[in-house]
């Protein structure tokens, strides 16, 4: 999310099932959107750290296949559904973040849900081979839960790391403190 130009970026690493997650993704998240991503500032780039339970792994295989289904033509597509994923997140182990359930949440938001069916069933090895990636580049950071951020400037390569779902004036520090 946001331009390829900007010259912050945050890896961000999360997990679906993640109460803290959720925390971030419907009161921080779009705070830093408005603040930061819209004025060309800093630039997410969206990671899986599937961690929590059972349905952690197939959400995380699922949300692969939504980007890809949406994001040559309507990448915002996919922010409007992980930000109705996490607003409708119950608890871990309640089996809501089912298959049958995000992709009722992808129609919702006006994605195709066959289109990302076929491709998730295309696509499966793949998909699993990026979150494998995703997972050692957290563990190569020293990240072991989530949400965790990853904020860098490619230009000074000066970066911060943040633990866990943080005021917004932590993130906020930690965006200028790598300018």
């Amino acid at each position: 999310m946001g331009t390829d130009h900007a010259p912050v970026e945050i890896l961000y690493w999360s997990d679906y099932l993640c109460e803290f997650c959720s925390q971030f993704a419907t009161s921080i998240h779009p705070k830093l959107i408005r603040t930061e991503v819209q004025r060309g500032r800093t630039r997410f780039v969206f990671l899986e750290l599937p961690n929590i339970g059972q349905n952690s792994w197939p959400a995380a295989m699922l949300s692969k296949a939504v980007w890809k289904t949406v994001a040559d033509t309507d990448p915002a597509q996919f922010w409007q559904w992980h930000q109705t994923v996490f607003e409708r997140q119950r608890k871990a182990g309640s089996g809501w973040a089912n298959t049958k359930n995000l992709l009722e949440i992808a129609t919702e938001v006006g994605i195709d849900a066959n289109a990302v069916e076929t491709v998730h069933d295309t696509h499966s090895d793949a998909f699993a081979s990026d979150i494998d990636a995703a997972v050692d580049a957290a563990d190569q950071a020293s990240i072991t839960g989530t949400p965790a951020f990853y904020v860098y400037n490619p230009a000074s390569d000066q970066s911060k790391t943040i633990i866990g779902t943080q005021p917004l004036s932590v993130y906020r520090s930690a965006i200028r403190a790598v300018k």
